[in-house]
């Protein structure tokens, strides 16, 4: 069968070429293979495709019949490169894509958003969970992580961080001790996110780093969740901060120690490891940078 799509690739540019020596030069090939195909191709059906002389190469009736199939089979060909291989520079089909809950209202969802509006003819399909799927059981075909990425065998890609803020409600702050440096905290609840470690790691400018172990009775398995408790007045919490930044301006949420800086957490992107990259996940994460 594929011997025979071949051959009747071969016809048709001959056809088109109106010799085997105008063929051999446009694929590429010597003219004496290309005869040979099409000889081949004859046996194989039986019946004459071509009028042959020195002059010039006349398709016989059955090869006229043959030329509109071998030409709709190019046709549908060339359509299926051009459509999947992007010749034209349009990202055409469907983008599965998989996004943490918590960067719902993040500037990296508002780039998706203008990367969708920049390819009308790419369809995106979008996930937002906190659940970390197997990108090649569930045919995804890029995912946006958060946190250290442990070794595997998927592709990585840091596209940016994600900036923390140390709050809490005002009713969490201890009158009797004032709070200078994390150590302070010691005593404190915090509301603890599932997927981070149990230690918030501190920087500041003049002093050592510090690795504050955490704990508290209240555990989420969102950001949302998490900062929705804290909130309520259950513990301390260090989400992003673009969700909190109203909060602390209208009073609802503390901002503590902000001369320590909470460690950012890393965003990559990540894909199935295959040997040529999808065009439109590559495009999305260049948005995304």
């Amino acid at each position: 069968m594929f011997d025979n799509l071949r051959a009747m690739g071969v016809f048709a540019e001959v056809v088109r070429q109106g010799s085997f020596r105008g063929a051999a030069r446009k694929l590429g090939v010597s003219a004496a293979a290309l005869s040979q195909t099409v000889s081949q191709l004859e046996t194989r059906l039986d019946t004459a495709l071509l009028y042959r002389s020195t002059r010039k190469l006349t398709p016989t009736d059955a090869g006229q019949r043959l030329l509109v199939h071998a030409q709709a089979l190019l046709d549908t060909a060339a359509r299926a490169e051009q459509e999947l291989g992007h010749r034209d520079g349009t990202l055409r089909g469907v983008l599965r894509l998989t996004v943490p809950s918590g960067l719902i209202h993040a500037p990296i969802t508002g780039k998706i958003a203008a990367f969708a509006k920049r390819h009308p003819a790419l369809s995106l399909e979008l996930s937002f969970s906190d659940i970390q799927q197997d990108l090649i059981a569930q045919g995804i075909d890029l995912a946006i992580r958060a946190g250290d990425m442990p070794d595997s065998s998927l592709r990585r890609q840091r596209i940016g961080s994600i900036q923390r803020l140390l709050v809490c409600h005002p009713d969490m702050i201890p009158a009797h001790a004032p709070l200078e440096t994390p150590n302070d905290l010691m005593h404190l609840d915090w509301v603890q996110l599932a997927m981070m470690p149990a230690f918030k790691p501190f920087t500041h400018p003049q002093h050592a780093a510090i690795n504050l172990p955490v704990s508290g009775r209240i555990q989420v398995d969102n950001i949302a969740g998490m900062l929705e408790m804290c909130k309520r007045g259950l513990g301390l919490a260090t989400p992003p901060d673009y969700m909190v930044r109203d909060d602390i301006a209208a009073g609802r949420l503390c901002h503590l120690l902000s001369d320590w800086q909470v460690a950012p957490i890393p965003v990559y992107a990540v894909q199935p490891d295959s040997k040529i990259p999808n065009a439109a996940a590559q495009a999305l994460i260049a948005a995304l940078r």
